[in-house]
């Protein structure tokens, strides 16, 4: 069996924006705090912190593991999905 490769990400801390001169968060989101693998997500997040041990000191306290099934990326631009296809 394979290692799994997990995303951890957090609702915790605010964005902004590009180019946004407001005081208030622009936008709900969710934050990437690492990289992992793992046999499941516990093991993989305690090897995230044990390579990345800054993670540690930072004040992020809940944190979500999502599987990763492929490590391929594709890159969109979220206007184009705007756009009506003919």
């Amino acid at each position: 069996m394979a290692v799994k490769k997990y995303i951890f990400v957090t609702a915790e801390g605010i964005t902004y924006q590009p180019d946004s001169e407001s005081d208030m968060p622009d936008i709900e989101n969710l934050q990437v705090v690492g990289f992992g693998r793992g046999d499941f997500p516990e093991d993989a997040a305690r090897n995230m912190l044990n390579e990345s041990e800054y993670l540690k000191e930072t004040n992020f306290n809940e944190i979500i593991g999502i599987e990763l099934k492929s490590d391929k990326r594709t890159w969109h631009y979220l206007k184009d999905f705007g756009k009506r296809r003919n």
